[in-house]
């Protein structure tokens, strides 16, 4: 089947939907900030990840509480929408302005950031750094146990240091202990609370969410355009030699698709998610073999492949297994990660359905200790 054959089936409608079934987006940040805390009888961090502009700085502010849930603040109104309606769907998501104070100038870095709570608590977060950053603290980060019942994160820093003893929460006028990181006196005291430069986050989220197919005359068999609520997105092919097509959609992240072509199938053998700033971050899921073509696959036929997860130049750095069965009229997906280990407790479940031209995907994290 060529890609010609391809698009006049999808201009005539004798093909069924092309479904890409994983809620993925990945932004980079220049700086990502967090801090541990003891003592409050609801939170247990606070973190912040920022962009640096010429301009005010895009800030998105997140409050983890003791049972790991997390709430988001975000200073931007267009990212704050898509982070919304597009990303985070079952997220709690505010939009809250935020004072930033940003001193590199010596060797101790200086971060101040002020906000309100959705409670109306004055959050006033400061941290001052032990010294620069280094590669040597950066790489892949465990997210512990932070919204482990949303999303599967992955999360690269480029550079990091710890935060030095001057550094402070204070919420509501009351300034809370931070815990000792690193304790070697008496020359050197850091704390459980961290400033990285060079931050990629890529985030599987989970999703409840119905996408309506529209017909759009440009389109001319060359891509679809789905409403999603009150966002309409819209995938484009790109044709390649031989047997591939590059399926592209630019949203909160450009999203690339790279299928390869066998009869009437279009197989998913990569998804990437690209920084629409700065061009060159992305992250990437690959997959070996290809997935099948969803909406094409027989009652109770079922699929596996492997896959790996890379972040920039960084390859490899989570891998699992992908289950498929369709059991009409749902097909069920099972992302199973593997490696590291810290990431064997966040598999994600997907089901599809759909009905003419709408389809229903929902997905959740399960619990481990039950059959998949």
């Amino acid at each position: 089947m060529t890609y010609s054959q391809i698009s006049a089936n999808i201009q005539n409608k004798k093909r069924p939907l092309f479904i890409q079934p994983f809620n993925l987006f990945f932004l980079y940040y220049d700086l990502h900030v967090m801090i541990y805390f003891e003592g409050h009888s609801e939170y247990e961090s606070i973190e912040a990840m920022i962009v640096l502009n010429d301009e005010e700085p895009l800030i998105r502010g997140i409050i983890t509480r003791h049972d790991q849930t997390q709430i988001d603040y975000i200073n931007n109104k267009p990212l704050f929408d898509k982070m919304k309606n597009e990303v985070y769907l079952t997220r709690e998501v505010y939009f809250t302005p935020i004072e930033f104070i940003y001193n590199c100038r010596h060797k101790e870095y200086y971060l101040e950031l002020k906000f309100t709570s959705i409670k109306g608590e004055a959050i006033d977060f400061i941290l001052y750094t032990v010294g620069k950053s280094s590669s040597r603290y950066g790489g892949l980060v465990n997210p512990g146990g932070h919204s482990r019942h949303e999303c599967l994160p992955v999360m690269w820093r480029d550079r990091s240091t710890l935060a030095s003893p001057r550094s402070r929460i204070i919420i509501d006028g009351k300034a809370y202990s931070i815990p000792v990181k690193i304790n070697v006196p008496p020359f050197f005291k850091g704390l459980k609370a961290y400033y990285s430069e060079g931050f990629s986050l890529g985030v599987l989220t989970t999703a409840d969410v119905s996408a309506e197919l529209i017909t759009l005359e440009q389109f001319a068999g060359n891509g679809w355009c789905f409403r999603k609520g009150d966002c309409v997105i819209e995938y484009h092919i790109i044709p390649q030699p031989g047997d591939f097509i590059m399926i592209e959609n630019n949203s909160i992240s450009k999203e690339i698709i790279k299928c390869q072509i066998s009869d009437m199938k279009i197989n998913i053998k990569e998804i990437t998610m690209m920084d629409t700033r700065t061009q060159d971050k992305k992250i990437s899921i690959k997959f070996a073999p290809a997935l099948p073509d969803l909406m094409l696959m027989d009652d109770q036929e079922q699929f596996s492949s492997k896959f790996s997860i890379s972040i920039n130049d960084h390859r490899h750095l989570l891998d699992g297994v992908v289950t498929i069965i369709r059991r009409y009229p749902k097909i069920i997906i099972n992302l199973i990660p593997k490696n590291p280990k810290w990431v064997a407790e966040r598999v994600i479940k997907t089901e599809i359905s759909h009905q003419e031209q709408i389809y229903h995907l929902k997905s959740a994290m399960l619990n481990t200790s039950k059959s998949i």
